[in-house]
């Protein structure tokens, strides 16, 4: 049974906090991506990811999982 719970690390949840600036017009997506240190079109993608799933579309999709470039040195 699913709790809803979500792990989020601090950079996800201060994401979060940005997008919703973003949503209640508080911030322009260029002033979100000169915080956040990423350019205007990966803050486009994660305000649309945010839109569309809410703070747990700002999760790593990765996380759980193995790192590639270390699997093929596990035998």
């Amino acid at each position: 049974m699913d709790s809803g719970l979500v792990v989020m690390s601090r950079r996800e949840i201060e994401r979060a906090h940005v997008m919703r600036a973003i949503q209640e017009r508080r911030l322009t997506q260029k002033q979100a991506a000169t915080q956040l240190a990423l350019s205007v079109r990966q803050v486009e993608r994660l305000f649309a990811r945010y839109k569309r799933d809410g703070p747990t579309g700002l999760v790593s999709r990765r996380r759980g999982q193995r790192n590639p470039r270390l699997a093929r040195w596990a035998a």
